[in-house]
């Protein structure tokens, strides 16, 4: 069995650009294709070439002037070309667009391809039952399809139920091995918690490095799917393995420290300390050593240090509320007031309605918060966040008795099981949705593309090839128009030239076909 391990780009998207590396510090992906130094993007020729194909079969129709031919030829054409833009709009995070275009090219050819893009959107804005809805369907189309099989798999990781993902994940692997899958299923193989599962991931983690060979990245993944398993001891073997390969492998320091740090009931040594040290020397500017840290000086009242770090860890991401919320507290055991009521505020506010976060550590912040505010005879403005607060402890107290690793008191730390949780949280957390309807045709918005996470050179390469996309769909929507008119369907006619329109105003004689119709 051989994997292609520019895996993950090609068997999400199967043709167009490929998915973007989200900027975490978790960045799977990253850890993916850094194992064998993989581009971010693909663009298969055989996909440009089939559509050139169905362009070229479309102007042929339009020269044999049958109407009929016309139209189906364009129709294909419409189908391919949508489903390409809404790939490439997957490239740039803009989920909610991307969808609304598979539906759009559904809407011209029912294709498994499109189906899967589709269960991909509904799996990112965190809608298994949907994403396994449109998986079923693809393979309705194509029983044969490992792409739909590897989004079934990873709908039902999802949802928690690793068996069924297993058995996907095995369908997919079978039909078409791919590095990303294969690691998929070793996951969803430990996750089931038995020693059947466990022995079976390690045959699969085993074969996966008989395919591409041993590296630090790899062993880091391995690690990391052990540690996320809860089996430390696995964890700190693959991490080890990792740093031994190559000491400056990206993330194995900070995994082996925190794995040793769990495995030690969350008591930090010098040596434990000393991994995330070490990772930060190799790495100054990622996110989660940088917090890490911060986080350890906080709980042992080293704030001039943890301060350092926080402040570092704010400067790389500014929109994660845990720095904030421990510089906060910082200030206040320091008696910086005045800063401690500036940090908490900002940990409330870019926390919004997602108090469940880190255990509900946003209790904290409340309650602080207030205790400045009633010392600085601001009683009145204190109440509410003592509400908050009161409710926050509840609901944390709730599901502290189905999990006592969760449990925290007001006094104390935040729980380092909950630390740990939100570590995981930016993969897991669904892409934002706007409340109104999308119109697949309107280009992105700047502020869209600057949180994709795409360098300059990609997001050119991107809208390069939405701007071909727009003048073949606008051309084949205009062709599809005329065929109508010609077998005197003038209400289609209108219809379509309006779409023409709408992907490219400056289509030659576009006005006065749209007139005449």
């Amino acid at each position: 069995m051989t994997f292609s391990v520019a895996c993950f780009a090609k068997s999400i998207l199967g043709d167009g650009l490929s998915v973007r590396l989200r900027s975490s510090g978790l960045a799977l992906l990253a850890l993916l294709l850094s194992i064998s130094g993989a581009s971010q993007s693909s663009s298969p020729a055989a996909a440009v070439d089939e559509l050139q194909t169905l362009i070229t079969a479309a102007s042929a129709a339009r020269d044999s002037r049958d109407p009929s031919k016309v139209a189906s030829a364009n129709a294909r054409v419409l189908a391919l070309a949508l489903r390409r833009l809404a790939n490439v709009r997957v490239a740039e995070s803009a989920f909610p667009q991307a969808a609304a275009l598979y539906r759009s090219s559904l809407a011209w050819e029912d294709s498994a391809e499109t189906h899967v893009g589709l269960a991909i959107c509904e799996l990112y804005a965190n809608r298994p039952d949907d994403s396994l809805l449109e998986a079923n369907k693809a393979l309705l189309l194509d029983p044969n399809s490992a792409r739909a099989f590897n989004i079934q798999g990873k709908a039902w990781m999802k949802k928690r139920d690793y068996r069924k993902a297993a058995a996907s994940l095995q369908r997919s692997v079978s039909l078409h091995p791919e590095f990303e899958s294969a690691y998929a299923l070793g996951v969803s193989l430990l996750s089931l918690n038995d020693a059947a599962g466990k022995e079976q991931a390690a045959k699969v983690f085993d074969t996966i490095v008989a395919s591409v060979g041993d590296s630090g990245s790899l062993r880091v993944l391995f690690g990391r799917a052990y540690r996320d398993a809860e089996m430390q001891d696995d964890s700190i073997r693959e991490l080890r393995k990792a740093v031994a390969l190559d000491t400056k492998t990206q993330h194995a320091h900070y995994f082996l420290g925190l794995s040793l740090l769990w495995k030690n009931e969350w008591t930090d040594t010098p040596e434990i300390r000393q991994e995330f040290v070490t990772e930060l020397r190799n790495y100054p500017h990622d996110f989660l050593a940088n917090y890490f840290l911060g986080y350890l000086d906080s709980n042992d009242r080293r704030y001039d240090e943890a301060n350092v770090h926080l402040k570092a860890a704010t400067e790389i991401d500014a929109s994660w509320p845990e720095p904030w919320l421990f510089l906060g507290l910082n200030a206040y055991a320091q008696g910086d007031m005045a800063n401690s009521e500036k940090y908490l505020r900002k940990c409330i506010e870019l926390t919004g309605k997602d108090e469940s976060r880190g255990n509900y550590q946003i209790r904290r912040a409340h309650v602080t918060l207030a205790r400045i505010l009633k010392a600085s005879g601001r009683a009145d403005e204190a109440a509410p966040y003592l509400v908050r607060a009161r409710e926050d402890q509840k609901q944390s107290l709730a599901e502290a008795q189905q999990s006592v690793a969760g449990r925290a008191s007001d006094e104390g730390s935040v729980s380092p099981a909950a630390v740990v949780a939100l570590l995981r949280r930016q993969e897991d957390q669904p892409v934002a949705q706007s409340p109104d309807p999308v119109d697949p045709a309107m280009p992105l918005d700047s502020a869209t593309l600057d949180r994709s996470g795409l360098s300059e050179e990609k997001k050119k390469a991107a809208l390069d090839e939405e701007n071909q996309i727009r003048l073949i769909v606008a051309t084949s929507f205009s062709d599809l128009a005329t065929s109508e008119a010609i077998r005197r369907d003038y209400s289609g006619a209108v219809g379509h030239y309006k779409e023409a329109e709408r992907w490219n105003s400056a289509s030659a004689d576009l006005q006065r076909n749209l007139g005449i119709a």
